[in-house]
């Protein structure tokens, strides 16, 4: 991944981006766990907050009607 990845530093441009991206590239199976459990928790706060929004809903469904 490394080495594909030089073809492109000067069309990404920026500076951070690149740095980022040359460490990802640099271990990618290190990096691929740590995004996988990124993704893995963000989906798992999204279920959370979805649960959460419902709940509210109806409460104030409920006390709306006076329940």
């Amino acid at each position: 991944m490394g080495r594909d990845f030089g073809a492109y530093h000067e069309a990404i441009g920026s500076r951070r981006v690149n740095e980022r991206l040359a460490e990802v590239a640099g271990n990618w199976t290190k990096h691929r766990q740590r995004i996988g459990a990124d993704i893995e928790e963000a989906a798992a706060m999204a279920e959370a907050a979805a649960a959460q929004y419902r709940r509210t809903e109806s409460d104030i469904t409920g006390a709306a009607q006076g329940r």
